[in-house]
């Protein structure tokens, strides 16, 4: 629900120029789009977070034993931490919360250090990809070993598959974090985020339902 929210969101920027050059663009139009695109960040943040909570709940079906359940009770609990955090952070970037996506400057802003916005970007983009990969590796340790119907085995291909996916576009958008916060023109390189943002969140979503396959 969370991810079909944001690519309303996201569409509805690109309505008002999103993708498209800042120069030719109206103000008012660029004041929405900033603002749409801020609203699907605030969405993106926990719907990464429960996919991949969702992919963790089917890793559990796929093997049982202590060690197991408490690496992956805690990969949980690492994305309810992150995700708060994240959240928190991003709503008091500015204060006031509006001069994030408005142009105008306004004296009485108090707002977080670029450079220190960047390096969370990072943090939270690395502790993503991190998660990602071990989600994506983690089938192998059983499906490999037999330790798995053929069945279960092929959908844990899959996952690792999927999960590799997942993985390939958060770093892929690690690389655009530096280019876009330097950037004189936000909406085109934000576009691009956004794209290997949503392509994450979706190929994760595929991996969390193709669990039902099991049953």
């Amino acid at each position: 629900l969370l991810s079909l929210v944001e690519w309303s969101l996201v569409i509805a920027a690109t309505t008002y120029g999103l993708g498209n050059n800042t120069i030719s663009s109206l103000q008012y139009s660029r004041l929405h789009a900033h603002h749409l695109l801020f609203a699907s960040e605030l969405l993106w943040i926990p719907a990464t977070a429960l996919v991949r909570i969702s992919v963790i709940f089917a890793l559990l079906q796929l093997k049982q034993g202590r060690p197991w359940r408490i690496t992956l009770s805690l990969l949980i609990a690492a994305q309810v931490v992150f995700c708060i955090i994240d959240l928190v952070f991003l709503v008091v970037q500015c204060i006031p919360l509006a001069y994030i996506w408005s142009e105008p400057v306004d004296r009485d802003a108090v707002c977080t250090a670029s450079s220190a916005v960047l390096a969370g970007q990072y943090a939270h983009a690395g502790v993503g990809t991190a998660t990602d990969l071990v989600l994506a590796l983690a089938p192998l340790t059983f499906a490999q070993a037999g330790l798995v119907p053929t069945r279960e085995g092929i959908l844990a291909i899959i996952l690792v598959a999927l999960g590799l996916l997942a993985t390939t576009c958060s770093i892929l958008r690690i690389t655009l974090l530096k280019t876009s916060a330097a950037s004189s023109d936000v909406r085109q390189d934000a576009m691009r985020i956004t794209f290997w943002s949503l392509l994450e969140v979706q190929s994760a979503l595929i991996a969390a339902n193709i669990a039902s396959f099991k049953s």
